[in-house]
């Protein structure tokens, strides 16, 4: 049976996010805004649960109203009613922008009343350009890049493997110099894309790709934490091809978004599921490397923006906070609680160690004072937050908390490159050494030898949705997956030799 939605009261947070693609095209409905009230005329919908939605200011008077498929509760019963709640004044949130699409929430589970919210906006690719630090450069010009490793480039993927948080099959690869790489299908199949990415000119090289994540509402919106040498965001610079990216368009191109940043070095990236338009990054001090600004530091810090990456404002961590880098910024519990680790390769009395960032960013906690001073590039959190393993560079072993980080315990094994804790049962993780992936399901305690990569694994994901399946990613863009929550791997292949190099 169909609902009647007569007029609709919205409540803005606004962001910086595009919805997905209208799937229900025949559900559109055009409709006036006068004196900044929104009213709709009577519109179907179909049945109770949680929509979204697509709101469109096309011109000076109308907006586009699209609403898409429901998720539904299971046993979900359909029931007759009519829905209403007071409109507001739209105006007051700048509702004028042409071309400026809203992500929108509509929740229907009783009669009376139905809520809906304006979550998220987006704000067009040109007010972005308005910030020098966002300026495109030659990001619209595509360049092959590297047709193999050089250098002290290896084709590392990082920490940059990523799984949509709603959709298992969806999965992105970032590359070291030669964009993303993304599959819709669970990597049997893979594209690349480039657009939008700035690139080193006399190189053709792209920058490094370090970590990447997906909106967890929409899988068209993706961000990417890209980096090279320490340095300016803008200028004509090695490091200004660096910084936030973000797509809203699932990958295919790209927007730099890094207002409010001093250096472009960004290694870790994380959105608030609860306000996915709160974005976290980490930011690595260090002296740049190139000749023009060689041995001028240029200072990290874990950054917050509170608009979809528009602008970004430093938190408070330390008074010397700016002399670390962050490689992880792990959520954990549900609620945008985040745990970092801080620290300089240089010197690790300058260690931030262990932080908690909760509130919004409005808090931030150190803790475990005891493991401050290690090199802690590879951590995990268990679901609820109080299982931390963390490894230490060259140790051999797992440091492991089971109370939030209170008091450590050591497990001596062959492990010195990324672990990755089950989202379902803290006692079930992976890790590795080198191109050998151990599994363990007590705790860490014994483990198993569960996969022979071709090449050093660089990073371990469970899928969100479906944490038995298992996605594993190594140096040269070796990709493997596990559908038996990480007993067993099957080779995808072997993406710079099935995708990079070839037309």
């Amino acid at each position: 049976m169909n609902k009647l939605l007569k007029s609709l009261g919205v409540s803005l947070v606004l962001s910086f996010c595009l919805c997905l693609p209208a799937e229900a095209q025949d559900t559109d409905a055009v409709f006036q805004v006068s004196s900044g009230l929104l009213s709709i005329p009577p519109f179907d919908v179909p049945s109770l649960g949680r929509y979204t939605a697509v709101l469109e200011l096309t011109d000076a008077d109308n907006l586009r109203f699209t609403l898409n498929e429901a998720t539904l509760s299971e046993g979900q019963a359909d029931s007759a009613g009519s829905y209403s709640v007071e409109s507001q004044v739209l105006s007051l949130f700048g509702l004028r922008a042409l071309g400026i699409r809203y992500s929108a929430e509509l929740v229907l589970t009783s009669e009376d009343p139905a809520v809906f919210t304006l979550t998220t906006l987006l704000t067009s690719p040109q007010q972005m350009q308005d910030c020098e630090a966002n300026d495109p450069g030659n990001g619209n010009e595509i360049v092959a890049g590297p047709d193999g490793p050089e250098g002290e480039d290896r084709d590392s993927v990082f920490r940059s493997l990523t799984v949509s948080p709603t959709d298992a099959g969806i999965v992105y690869v970032g590359t070291e110099r030669n964009g993303v790489l993304r599959s819709l299908d669970g990597g049997d199949s893979w594209q690349q894309f480039r657009s939008g990415f700035r690139h080193a000119e006399a190189l053709e090289n792209y920058p490094e790709i370090w970590d990447m994540v997906i909106h967890p509402l929409n899988n068209s919106v993706v961000y990417a934490a890209t980096l090279d040498s320490p340095g300016p965001v803008s200028g004509d610079y090695p490091s200004s091809t660096a910084g936030v990216y973000k797509s809203i368009d699932g990958g295919v191109s790209w927007i730099r978004g890094s207002c409010g940043l001093s250096n472009s070095r960004v290694t870790a990236i994380n959105i608030d599921p609860v306000e996915p338009s709160r974005v976290y990054i980490g930011v690595e001090g260090g002296s740049a490397s190139f000749s023009e600004l060689q041995g001028q530091y240029f200072e990290g810090g874990v950054y917050v923006s509170s608009n979809d990456g528009s602008q970004w404002n430093k938190l408070a961590i330390d008074g010397n906070d700016t002399r670390n880098g962050y490689w992880r910024l792990q959520p954990y519990g549900g609620d945008g609680d985040l745990i970092t680790f801080g620290f300089n390769f240089e010197d690790v009395t300058e260690n931030i160690g262990f932080v908690r960032i909760s509130n919004k960013g409005s808090t931030t906690e150190r803790f475990a004072d005891e493991l401050r001073e290690l090199i802690i590039p590879w951590f995990t959190v268990s679901a609820d937050g109080q299982v931390i393993y963390a490894i230490e560079r060259d140790a051999f072993l797992i440091r492991k908390s089971i109370n939030g980080g209170l008091d450590w315990t050591s497990i001596q094994q062959p492990v010195n490159g990324p672990i990755e804790v089950s989202p379902l049962d803290a006692e079930i993780v992976l890790f590795a050494q080198s191109a050998e992936l151990r599994k363990s399901e007590d705790g860490g305690l014994s483990a198993a030898v569960v996969l022979q990569a071709d090449a050093q694994i660089h990073d371990i994901v469970f899928a969100p949705s479906d944490p038995t399946i298992v996605y594993v990613a190594t140096e040269g863009y070796f990709i493997y997956k596990s559908i038996d929550g990480g007993n067993s791997f099957t080779p995808l292949g072997n993406l710079r030799q099935s995708v990079l190099n070839t037309d």
